[in-house]
C-alpha cells in the first residue's frame, strides 16, 4: 500500500532502469483516502506537490489520478531471423539460429532485408536489434548500418531507405540487444534492412539474431 495504517510512509522512487533516485521519495499520509491502495507495478509518470525535508525531496500525491500511464515494457513483436525465413538477402548466410555476414577481402555491399513488419502493431514502440560483432574496428558503425523503408522495390539498391541510429556498439561479446529509435507516426508497413558495406578487406563479422519491438503497455 501507499502508506501504513499508523504513520506517514515514504516510498523510494526508482528510475526507469531500476536504479533508486537519490534523496527523492513519494510520501503518503496514513490519513490519505487512498493509503490502502496498492502501488502499481511497472513504470510510468507521477505528478505531485514537491517539498524538501532536510536533504530529502518529498513528492506528495493529491489523489491516485496523479499516478499516470503505469505499465510494463513488453516485447510486442519479437521477430526471429532464424534461417532467414521470409528475408531477402545476398552475401549473408544462415548459421544456426541467426544470420551471419563473414569478413570480406574486397569492396562489398550486401543487404539482409526482413519480411514485412505491420505498422499497426509496432507503431509507438522502440526497436532493439539482437546482434553481435566480431573482429571489427572503430569504423564498424559506419560500415554496418540499419535502415527501414515503407516502399521496398524488391531490390535493396533501388529502394529508398531511412537510416536508424543505435546507441550501443560492442565487439567480441555474445549477442546483445542494441537500442534503436522509437518508431512513431508509421502509416505503412515497413521492412528493416541491414547493410554490410565496406571498401576494405578483413572488415569483421556481423551476426543478427532477431528484432524486438518494445513498448510500455498499461496495466489492466
Amino acid at each position: 500500500p501507499w502508506s501504513t495504517e499508523t504513520a506517514t510512509t515514504s516510498r523510494v522512487i526508482k528510475s526507469i532502469n531500476g536504479q533508486p533516485v537519490n534523496n527523492l521519495v513519494v510520501r503518503t499520509s496514513n490519513y490519505a483516502k487512498f493509503r490502502k491502495g496498492l502501488i502499481p507495478s511497472g513504470s510510468g509518470d507521477i505528478i505531485g506537490i514537491l517539498s524538501v525535508y532536510g536533504t530529502t525531496y518529498q513528492l506528495m500525491l493529491r489523489t491516485t489520478d496523479d499516478v499516470l500511464t503505469f505499465g510494463s515494457v513488453q516485447d510486442i513483436y519479437p521477430l526471429s531471423l532464424n534461417g532467414g525465413a521470409g528475408c531477402d538477402y545476398s552475401g549473408w548466410i544462415t548459421n544456426q539460429n541467426y544470420m551471419l555476414h563473414n569478413s570480406v577481402n574486397s569492396a562489398t555491399e550486401d543487404w539482409l532485408v526482413t519480411p514485412v513488419i505491420p505498422a499497426a502493431t509496432i507503431n509507438g514502440s522502440t526497436l532493439y536489434v539482437e546482434q553481435a560483432f566480431f573482429n571489427t574496428d572503430a569504423t564498424a558503425q559506419s560500415k554496418f548500418t540499419i535502415h527501414y523503408t515503407t516502399h521496398y522495390t524488391g531490390d535493396p539498391q533501388t529502394t529508398e531507405w531511412s537510416q536508424l541510429t543505435f546507441s550501443d556498439y560492442q565487439d567480441g561479446v555474445n549477442f546483445y540487444q542494441a537500442k534503436g529509435a522509437e518508431l512513431r507516426g508509421l502509416t505503412a508497413d515497413i521492412r528493416i534492412g541491414f547493410r554490410y558495406k565496406t571498401a576494405n578487406q578483413d572488415s569483421g563479422q556481423w551476426a543478427v539474431k532477431g528484432l524486438h519491438f518494445k513498448k510500455l503497455v498499461a496495466n489492466d
